[in-house]
């Protein structure tokens, strides 16, 4: 699937957390649901987050989604989550995090395996999204939480275990394509360039 181009290119972790006024001491969970927040369950994110003893930082993405981040703001007031609106910067964000809680649309799925991030499938809707959680699961680039309490304890198991990670980032190698907009373009012209065939 095409990505944007700043996707090819890497982005320092460090200086992402820095830029987003993020610790370098804790690891940072991002939690999205595409442009659209409502789609998702990013409360129950917020929740699970809250409910975690370990020490984190929380970044939720409410997309245009003006009553959602309304509401996220009143879960993480107070809290060691953040919520935003709209970003323009995905790229940053997913240079940020450690892992991504998200639903498992295609297009957050793959700008999340260009940018080796781990992805925690939650709340992904039926059909597509059912079988891209199935495709992470698989191939080993992902968790799949289908509940409530499922996403509480592999929140907790997955920031207990950097190996974990380490693994998925790992894996997550092995299918990325950050360069598939090329790759697509470069085949739609070759294709254009061949002599037309008669009848």
């Amino acid at each position: 699937m095409p990505v944007r181009g700043e996707f090819a290119e890497p982005v320092d972790p460090a200086a992402a957390r820095a830029a987003l006024g993020l610790s370098d001491r804790a690891p940072v969970v991002l939690a999205m649901a595409g442009s659209r927040g409502s789609l998702g369950r990013l409360p129950d994110v917020v929740r699970a987050l809250d409910a975690l003893e370990r020490p984190l930082q929380g970044l939720v993405v409410a997309g245009h989604d003006v009553r959602l981040r309304q509401t996220l703001e009143r879960l993480t007031d107070g809290t060691r989550v953040r919520t935003l609106g709209y970003v323009e910067d995905v790229r940053r964000l997913m240079a940020a995090a450690d892992i991504l809680v998200t639903k498992a649309g295609g297009l957050t799925l793959a700008e999340a395996i260009a940018a080796e991030l781990p992805v925690l499938a939650y709340g992904s809707l039926p059909g597509q999204e059912r079988r891209n959680e199935r495709f992470a699961a698989r191939a080993g680039i992902g968790l799949v939480a289908r509940s409530y309490l499922e996403l509480v304890h592999l929140l907790d198991r997955a920031l207990a275990d950097p190996d974990l990670l380490d693994r998925l980032r790992a894996r997550i190698r092995g299918v990325r394509r950050p360069d598939a907009t090329q790759r697509i373009v470069a085949a739609t012209l070759a294709q254009l360039e061949r002599p037309a065939r008669r009848p």
